[in-house]
């Protein structure tokens, strides 16, 4: 798929690269790292010792000429020179923020919710956006008393064990019909427990209730193709018509991967959910504000921003829905599974009467 040809500034370490780019992809996700990749023309070596390999920057901004998005501007996370028979070439990978809780580990950390993300917060110096978690306000302890950020864990699990812990809330913007806690009305399989945590706090069932959200809200995915579309960004909300009377309609963009290439063209492809009902919490980094992590409620609820035509000659060349039609297997039940106090082991299947010969 061949696609257009954007203006677009690249820099390194504050240098104006455009001119010798070969090709580039912003890879903006809400589950992981989002990542910028660049790859550079080194011809005659032009680049040897002006290019940082640790402890720079990159950066893009991209669009038309009438309308530029904002620049994201990432750490650079790996560096690499090329050399080949057919060229010389060097490819720097920048990162999100979410990297720099890679080395941040949580240790000797005691509280639960906001407390905990607002001392990770200082460690990192990145800005969270937390303000529509909802938390219980109580530490955060397992059945053997011992606080669930323990030295070791990375500061990006410590982030997803908090956000997982807190109450879910409703989708974040505009309509909030579909937002609120799972109830009993629920359609996703229950759960009561989970290994390793104390089923006697509110911790577990928050837990249990946003892993049933983050599955429920897999339902209904799609996948999309554009010739390069600079407004399609992820984690925002966009309305789709002309693809059926089930896949018209809204849709949140989950991932979004824009690619230029000086013999491709500029395309845009995305993974697309739908929003309806209660949503888990999610922590991504926001790749347009410089060193920014929102952590809350998957932002379903917001208004779509833009709207796209199938079939118009227009951006979408390629789309598909899926529906998983397994996924309210089980809805009445729960699950068996309990968590056990260690405190408290459990008696042997079969008694031995120690009168037996």
């Amino acid at each position: 798929m061949t696609g257009q040809h954007p203006d677009f500034i690249i820099t390194v370490d504050g240098q104006n690269v455009t001119g010798d780019c070969i090709s580039w992809t912003l890879n903006d996700v809400e589950d992981g790292m989002g990542t910028l990749t660049v790859n550079l023309d080194n011809t005659d070596k032009r680049y040897d010792g002006k290019l940082k390999s640790k402890g720079g920057e990159v950066s893009l901004r991209f669009g038309t000429s009438m309308s530029m998005n904002e620049q994201v501007t990432l750490s650079v996370k790996k560096y690499t020179e090329h050399y080949g028979v057919d060229g010389l070439t060097i490819t720097v990978v920048g990162a999100d923020c979410t990297e720099k809780l890679s080395d941040k580990t949580g240790r000797g950390n005691t509280k639960s919710g906001k407390k905990a993300l607002e001392k990770l917060e200082k460690e990192a110096k990145v800005k969270i956006s937390k303000d529509k978690l909802k938390d219980d306000g109580k530490e955060d302890e397992n059945e053997c008393g011992r606080s669930t950020a323990l030295g070791g864990i990375k500061g990006e699990q410590f982030l997803q064990q908090n956000i997982d812990q807190m109450e879910p809330g409703k989708s974040g913007g505009g309509d909030d019909s579909g937002g609120g806690g799972g109830g009993d009305g629920d359609t996703f399989q229950k759960r009561e427990s989970a290994p390793g945590v104390n089923p006697k706090g509110n911790n577990d069932k928050n837990r249990m209730k946003n892993a049933n959200q983050r599955a429920k809200g897999q339902e209904v995915t799609a996948k999309i193709q554009l010739r390069g579309c600079p407004i399609f960004k992820s984690k925002r909300c966009v309305t789709i018509l002309n693809v059926g009377s089930e896949g018209s309609g809204k849709w949140y963009i989950k991932n979004a991967t824009h690619s230029w290439s000086s013999k491709g063209g500029y395309t845009t492809q995305a993974q697309l959910l739908k929003g309806d009902g209660p949503q888990p919490n999610v922590f991504y980094a926001d790749m347009y504000k410089k060193d920014t992590i929102y952590a809350g409620p998957r932002k379903t609820g917001d208004k779509p921003e833009d709207t796209f035509f199938f079939g118009d000659g227009g951006y979408i060349t390629k789309f598909e829905w899926t529906q998983d039609t397994q996924s309210n297997r089980g809805s009445s039940q729960n699950a068996g599974g309990k968590t056990v106090d260690p405190k408290k082991p459990k008696k042997p299947v079969i008694k031995i009467d120690s009168k037996e010969k």
